[in-house]
């Protein structure tokens, strides 16, 4: 952990400087009810501490709808929440009729392989479709997940993403490193620190520059510089950088 601090240190004086988590495993402990995914106190109140210093802006991307993210956080002042892996970057996703009508053919799909599947959810988002499977008994959860792969390989049509316990079909191509890119733009930003801990955080920490910091929250083949155990050590990490940023920079 002491090259991290090191390197947080060093980043926390950049500006404009984009800090950006991803929710479910990172901000909030991954629970079998999602609904009551409440975020780590210590690490949103570190983000909104973040987002009140000048020159630093924050959002939490995630695989949830934007509308799930404002339930959960409570819409936190100068925090964006960017939901559908960045497909709800921009207000409404838009989709022309062919992707509506690939979504809910998918839909109607993996809905089959939901009910098949006792415990398993199928989750609708406004870009895409998914199916959940953790609280599907263990030792039919590989069967679960191959049932919904089967199902996107007969939609080619649609992006496959496949995360902790989740298979998801989405109808645009946007994905966290898209967002990440989006963000620095319009925010002009001089570095970018990012952490997440699924498989399509991937997108977001494989856009990431030299002096930008990834990290890996948890284990996993990971493209970030920097990994730390489990989401436990998050809010630590978000209050040390929250620190360093606040103090006055040298002119």
């Amino acid at each position: 952990m002491t090259d991290l601090k090191v390197v947080l240190r060093t980043v926390a004086r950049q500006r404009p400087l984009l800090v950006a988590s991803d929710y479910d495993g990172t901000l909030a402990p991954i629970v079998d009810d999602p609904s009551t995914a409440l975020p780590d106190e210590g690490a949103m109140a570190a983000l909104i501490d973040l987002a009140a210093i000048e020159g630093v802006f924050v959002a939490v991307v995630s695989g949830r709808t934007r509308a799930d993210l404002i339930t959960l956080t409570g819409a936190p002042k100068g925090i964006a929440l960017i939901g559908s892996h960045g497909a709800e970057i921009a207000g409404a996703v838009d989709l022309d009729a062919e992707q509506q009508d690939g979504l809910r053919a998918a839909e109607r799909d993996l809905a089959e392989v939901a009910a098949a599947m006792p415990g398993s959810r199928l989750e609708t988002k406004p870009a895409g479709v998914a199916l959940h499977y953790r609280q599907v008994p263990a030792d039919r959860r590989m069967e679960a997940a191959a049932a919904a792969l089967e199902v996107a390989g007969r939609h080619t049509g649609l992006r496959l993403m496949h995360g902790k316990m989740v298979v998801e079909l989405a109808a645009t191509p946007i994905d966290k490193g898209h967002a990440l890119d989006r963000l620095r733009t319009d925010g002009g930003a001089s570095a970018v620190v990012f952490l997440g801990d699924d498989v399509t955080d991937e997108d977001a920490f494989e856009r990431l520059r030299p002096d930008d910091v990834g990290i890996k929250v948890g284990p996993g083949l990971t493209a970030a510089r920097f990994r730390i155990d489990d989401q436990t050590q998050v809010g630590p990490v978000l209050e040390r950088l929250a620190k360093e940023a606040s103090r006055p920079r040298r002119q």
